[in-house]
């Protein structure tokens, strides 16, 4: 497992994350990062290298809708848009089959997703400058 930076995207119906609706995204990311990436979730923002989730709009909604999470793996300095453009990129889409979670990789989605997400700051919960 590399400890490179990466950023995955996610596309999921928010009442399918289990727990407190205020919870979804670092549920989701938790859940995420053991299945997919085989490895916990580090979100100690004080660790030299951590991971982090982005709380995007729609993600606490009480409807069956979809939203879409941002996690960046292996935060260990800020990075401009330009850098954030070049990291490597994956998106998911999510669905539930009783209790396990199916991440389809989506390779299509990524440049798009790339572009609009880029608006979103590297490791953190608000915009690019």
């Amino acid at each position: 497992m590399t400890d490179d930076p990466l950023r995955v995207i996610i596309r999921a119906c928010v009442t399918d994350i289990p727990g407190n609706k205020f919870a979804r995204s670092t549920r989701l990311a938790q859940d995420f990062s053991e299945q997919v990436r085989n490895r916990p979730f580090h979100n100690n923002l004080q660790a030299e290298c951590h991971d982090s989730e982005h709380v995007l709009p729609g993600f606490d909604s009480d409807n069956p809708v979809n939203a879409w999470f941002i996690i960046d793996f292996n935060v260990k300095c800020s990075l401009s848009k330009e850098e954030v453009l070049a990291l490597p990129h994956e998106v998911y889409l999510a669905s539930r089959q009783g209790n396990s979670w199916v991440f389809t990789l989506r390779r299509g989605w990524i440049d798009k997703a790339r572009n609009y997400c880029s608006m979103y700051k590297w490791g953190a919960n608000y915009l690019q400058s």
